[in-house]
């Protein structure tokens, strides 16, 4: 990524030069092909018509960070929902703006030439993520009790006997093994045994 303060400064020689100097002599058109191609990702060495609309544009822009996200050579997202209708490509694709599509879609990641962990975000969508917030979350643990109640045959009254008896899976596990008396859960105790086989 480069800094903002590097890429201003050169905004402001191009600013100075004008954009007669910047069509006609070559160091200056190579100055601003190079900032082009960082401020809007789009090559322009080689359109005057180009040159002089991204010129304009250079004009009125004020935020110079480079994106962390570019989308591939080419390529035109079309937004035509009510809440956002724009078309987005690399001279208007912001942080903001990549971050909304792989939120609406992990499936425009194939969109992207470059994004933070793009081979990651690749394999997410891959394994089944629909949206960027899906991408590396944590699997929910469950509590002893949720664990217990899970199990086949074990209800809520099954799981808050055995953990008044056994507090912690590591003793239950041991008294299985030890084969201790279930006996204090009653009619539900061989199908409780059956249940905690899964454990």
């Amino acid at each position: 990524m480069f800094m903002k303060e590097e890429i201003q400064k050169k905004i402001q020689i191009l600013r100075q030069v004008g954009i007669e100097k910047i069509l006609s002599d070559p160091d200056t058109r190579g100055l601003f092909h190079e900032v082009a191609t960082k401020v809007f990702g789009e090559n322009c060495l080689n359109c005057d018509g180009k040159i002089r609309e991204k010129f304009v544009l250079l004009l009125t822009k004020t935020d110079f960070m480079e994106s962390k996200y570019k989308l591939k050579k080419d390529t035109l997202i079309s937004m035509n929902s009510p809440d956002w209708k724009e078309d987005i490509s690399n001279s208007n694709l912001t942080n903001e703006k990549a971050e909304m599509l792989l939120n609406m879609s992990l499936s425009y990641i194939k969109l992207f030439e470059e994004a933070p962990e793009l081979e990651k975000l690749k394999k997410a969508h891959e394994e089944g993520a629909r949206s960027l917030s899906e991408v590396g979350k944590v699997k929910v643990v469950l509590t002893f009790s949720e664990e217990l109640i899970a199990l086949k045959g074990i209800g809520k009254s099954t799981a808050k006997k055995l953990i008044e008896k056994y507090p912690t899976k590591d003793l239950l596990i041991d008294a299985l093994s030890n084969d201790d008396d279930f006996s204090f859960l009653g009619r539900f105790e061989d199908a409780a045994k059956d249940g905690l086989k899964a454990l």
